[in-house]
């Protein structure tokens, strides 16, 4: 199966190629969707900076755990302090944006990123 092309750089260009084959989409999805990652966490306030930071320590985390170190570690840069619904807003923005994924409810919910 093909999908069509209208004017583009790249690989089917270089090719001479009317057409990208799903393999050649397969392959290069898995990058792009780490450059998009790259380019939302480069826009995000330095709150949710820290909570990407403190997963990438740490392959997964407890809701519990990682609030208590994005606290630390906020403090730490000086940040002003922000309650635990705020923290909420902050990693329910990266779920969203496909950056974090959530396992599990309430309590007992557990925080990775994405593709991990």
């Amino acid at each position: 199966r093909f999908f069509e092309i209208g004017p583009s750089l790249g690989l089917a260009e270089d090719q001479d190629l009317e057409r990208i084959p799903d393999s050649s989409i397969e392959r290069a999805l898995p990058r792009a969707v780490e450059v998009r990652n790259d380019r939302n966490i480069e826009m995000l306030t330095p709150y949710h900076r820290i909570i990407v930071d403190a997963l990438r320590k740490n392959e997964s985390m407890e809701a519990g755990k990682l609030y208590s170190e994005f606290r630390k570690l906020s403090l730490k840069q000086g940040l002003p302090d922000v309650g635990d619904r705020a923290f909420r807003k902050y990693v329910n923005k990266l779920s969203r944006l496909g950056i974090l994924k959530a396992e599990g409810r309430a309590r007992w919910r557990s925080y990775s990123l994405a593709g991990s």
